[in-house]
């Protein structure tokens, strides 16, 4: 109990952080993107009304450029931070508890199968059917947690099969399987932040080419 408390905390903690760090940054650069933007508006010289608004998206281009991307940099900064904190879940699971019994639990999962079809591994035509019967153990299976039948989940549903000939004898299904997903997973281990900061620096440098195209 103690153990799966302190793993919980590890998780949140983690997890936490990264999607505050990222919200916190995306909306600051999205505030002041979109503050300029209203600054630079401002100076155009334009007719009032709704011809000043259809003569800016002509005459102040990257000034409406500027602004319509920081509204999306708020958004992406959402999407972004959750699906960072997700990643950053799944990659501590694995590692800390989930990453030991992946081939056990597999050959039950198998073994079920087999039990309720046997040679149902020597008719298969399509290996998605291994993904949805894997899947379908996993739903059922009430002795793994609910944070590890997430990650698990993920695993099946990304991993991909087809390169493996269900038709071969002795072969070690468990074990390709429990390596593909380990494989997948590990591709997340470490979250990467770089398409975030390239669209910081692209806001950044929008920001510049809206203040030198300001009206004089």
């Amino acid at each position: 109990m103690n153990e799966k408390l302190a793993l919980l905390k590890k998780i949140a903690l983690k997890a936490g952080i990264a999607w505050v760090k990222i919200i916190g940054i995306g909306i600051l650069i999205s505030i002041i993107g979109i503050i300029a933007s209203y600054f630079l508006y401002q100076n155009y010289e334009g007719v009032n009304g709704f011809g000043r608004i259809t003569n800016a998206f002509r005459n102040e281009f990257w000034t409406v450029l500027l602004f319509i991307s920081n509204v999306g940099m708020f958004i992406f900064s959402i999407l972004f931070a959750n699906k960072y904190a997700i990643h950053t879940i799944i990659s501590i699971v694995y590692k800390e508890k989930l990453q030991d019994f992946v081939t056990p639990k597999i050959e039950k999962y198998i073994s079920n199968i087999s039990n309720k079809q046997p040679g149902w591994l020597d008719k298969l035509t399509n290996a998605s059917v291994v993904k949805i019967k894997l899947l379908g153990e996993l739903r059922f299976d009430s002795n793994i947690s609910s944070v590890n039948k997430k990650v698990l989940r993920y695993g099946f549903k990304k991993i991909n099969l087809d390169d493996v000939d269900f038709s071969q004898p002795h072969l070690d299904y468990p074990a390709i399987i429990a390596y593909k997903i380990n494989e997948k997973i590990s591709k997340i281990a470490t979250p990467s932040m770089k398409i975030f900061w390239v669209s910081a620096v692209l806001l950044l440098i929008l920001l510049l080419i809206a203040i030198i195209k300001m009206p004089r």
